[in-house]
């Protein structure tokens, strides 16, 4: 089966495009709202909702609760995001509940680095290697995108590493749990020396998540054939994924009529 997939709209994760929506809210408010509708997750914290911290100046972890904690981690490289940044629309809700579309530019010729691309040309002695050397030593471009995603994995934090991403297979059953749990290992098998890495040099507890058609998956990782599906869940479970789906739809519906 052929594995399809395209970038989640930047409005769903791009914290300066969602201030415009909800000026109090951040990407991480609608995984928290995800997060606390998982048994898994609510068995770690007893049970006790997680809330996003109220400020996060001496790395407090974006998703607490008094018993558990645990990071979110946007799978990506930095020039990947300035890309999206630069070329998404965006949506501002104005104090009259007004909604105004933001063209993104037109920024031609523009360069952009498939993490997942770089990940799989990289053996795990390799990607140690890269992360013993300063920035000032690394060989090329994709060695220094690596180096800033190792950093990214280097967080002494349990963490959700977040590939915003929908993957679809070109094959549709009712059942699509066993479809997800095939496409976790192509997706997660593009990243598997990173994976290795993230386990071998750190204690803390790692999920990896992306989303398959409409439903927010998250995964733990045991080894490079076995990750454990600890979350399946319609994304618009969330109030505030549902609000910003609203408003990317409507305004394609716009263009389309347009």
């Amino acid at each position: 089966m052929e594995l399809k997939y395209s970038d989640l709209d930047a409005s769903f994760y791009i914290n300066s495009f969602i201030k415009q929506m909800m000026p109090r809210k951040r990407y991480e408010d609608w995984i928290i709202e995800l997060v606390n509708q998982s048994d898994f997750f609510l068995e770690k914290s007893g049970g006790e909702k997680y809330i996003r911290p109220p400020h996060e100046s001496h790395g407090e972890c974006d998703c607490e609760s008094s018993t558990y904690k645990v990071d979110f981690k946007l799978v990506g490289s930095k020039d990947f995001y300035q890309t999206k940044r630069a070329l998404s629309p965006s949506f501002e809700i104005d104090e009259d509940n007004n909604l105004w579309i933001n063209n993104g530019r037109d920024i031609k010729d523009k360069l952009h680095y498939n993490l997942h691309e770089i990940c799989k040309k990289y053996s795990l002695k390799d990607i140690e290697s890269i992360n013993d050397q300063s920035e000032e030593r690394l060989g090329n471009k994709e060695e220094s995108i690596l180096k800033g995603f190792i950093n990214i994995l280097n967080v002494e934090k349990h963490a959700i590493f977040v590939i915003p991403a929908i993957f679809t297979f070109n094959k549709r059953e009712n059942d699509l749990k066993p479809f997800a749990d095939e496409a976790a290992l192509r997706v997660f098998g593009a990243f598997d020396s990173c994976i290795k890495y993230r386990d071998k040099h750190s204690d803390k507890e790692s999920y990896w998540a992306f989303f398959y058609e409409k439903y927010f998956c998250v995964y733990e990782y045991h080894d490079s054939n076995n990750y454990r599906n600890i979350l399946m869940i319609d994304a618009c479970k969330s109030p505030m994924f549902k609000k910003i789906n609203d408003l990317v739809n409507y305004s394609y519906r716009g263009k389309n009529n347009g």
